[in-house]
């Protein structure tokens, strides 16, 4: 599990993504989320919170991959391999949903783009 979750998130978010990817890579991580959920804290409680904090990433980075359709810097979209600044030139906003899972907003702004993480309400 240590070493697929990295693997998971450089085949289906890496630098080349597509929407199919991205949403394998998703079905993937709802495995590992329930592997995860049986590995118990006391056989190893330092490999256990490396994982957690990895999870905690994971969903949402693969969630605004999906949600951005368009190619920007370094990150390719094999589906959509253009920049598009006219619907994609904003801020990706990632909260915590009342579910625990997270929940993404695009806002349209002159800066360039960027994922902020903030606390639930």
């Amino acid at each position: 599990m240590a070493t697929s979750l990295p693997r998971l998130l450089w085949d289906h978010a890496g630098v080349v993504r597509s929407e199919a990817g991205l949403r394998r890579g998703q079905q993937e991580l709802d495995r590992i989320e329930i592997q995860f959920t049986a590995l118990s804290r006391i056989q190893s409680a330092r490999r256990w919170l490396t994982l957690r904090n990895q999870l905690c990433i994971a969903r949402p980075l693969l969630l605004a991959a999906e949600m951005r359709r368009e190619s920007r810097g370094a990150h390719y979209r094999s589906d959509h391999p253009a920049q598009d600044d006219e619907k994609w030139k904003g801020s990706l906003r990632l909260r915590q949903g009342n579910d625990a899972r997270p929940s993404l907003t695009f806002t349209e702004d002159e800066a360039a783009a960027h994922a902020f993480l903030v606390a639930p309400e």
